[in-house]
């Protein structure tokens, strides 16, 4: 057999193994393009205009102007239910904003989401807000890949999962790439990536980015938020697990945003 034909890449023995869908999610993070992650800010609301609110940091005492020309979504805190700004009943807010923040004294923002009436006595458990990078999908669960590939949840099928600003009835599999997430973890495990299982998940929106997928099933799909798809066709060697050779990935990527090349250094006897 030619030795070309040997090259395989691991990629999912089965989904639940979680051993082989992390090395999944390692495999696709290194297929991402940059993601600008946000930053955010826990705080009290200090001053406001028809147009900005400023926020005095809980942490430092620091402040940030967030800019509401931006159309922030902005949810509550504890129910994940869409808010007027006006309509909030305390001032303690968490705010994610950015990547771009000026260097004015104080800095100004962009908002992207902002959660409002966080409680401040008892033990409380904030949403965290995610923009999907990667994903998963099986029959029970989807796992994302979000914060730059520093964290993957589990979002089980079972688990509550709503819209926002509208009552269309969603499920994990209206999650996609590019999703825009408020996610309800208690825990992440110490682990890297991070791992955390969802108890409640509001899908914001979808943000066109130039992401990349890989979704698992008979076949590999990789996938592009702009609709291009790729299908990779899956083998099984010795009874065992599905295959792809990374051969024909590097194929489907060339002249894409995240290209690479597969070569065999005869000299050394590896791959390059």
């Amino acid at each position: 057999m030619k030795l070309f034909a040997t090259i395989w890449l691991i990629v999912l023995l089965a989904c639940s193994q979680a051993a082989f869908a992390v090395s999944l999610m390692e495999f696709a993070v290194s297929l991402l393009e940059s993601a600008e992650l946000a930053v955010s800010i826990t705080g009290t609301i200090v001053r406001e205009t028809d147009t900005t609110i400023e926020v005095k940091s809980a942490r430092d005492g620091s402040t940030m102007v967030l800019d509401l020309a931006a159309r922030p979504y902005i949810v509550d805190a504890v129910t994940g239910q869409p808010l007027g700004l006006q309509d909030r009943t305390t001032d303690h807010v968490i705010a994610y904003y950015g990547p771009v923040v000026t260097q004015s004294l104080p800095p100004r923002s962009n908002p992207i989401v902002i959660l409002c009436n966080v409680p401040q006595e008892g033990y409380f458990v904030a949403p965290q807000y995610a923009r999907v990078e990667s994903l998963i999908k099986a029959n029970d669960h989807v796992k994302v890949m979000v914060h730059g590939g520093s964290l993957i949840v589990t979002i089980p099928r079972d688990a509550p999962i709503s819209p926002y600003l509208t009552r269309n009835i969603v499920t994990i599999d209206n999650i996609e790439v590019g999703a825009d997430l408020l996610l309800w973890y208690p825990f992440v495990a110490l682990s890297y990536p991070g791992q955390a299982t969802a108890q409640k998940t509001v899908i914001l929106g979808k943000a066109q980015r130039g992401l990349v997928a890989i979704h698992m099933g008979s076949s590999v799909v990789i996938q592009h938020v702009n609709g291009a798809k790729a299908t990779l066709y899956t083998y099984t060697i010795r009874g065992n697990g599905h295959y792809v050779k990374l051969r024909d990935v590097a194929y489907r990527l060339s002249g894409s945003a995240t290209p690479f090349n597969v070569s065999w250094d005869g000299a050394m006897t590896r791959l390059c």
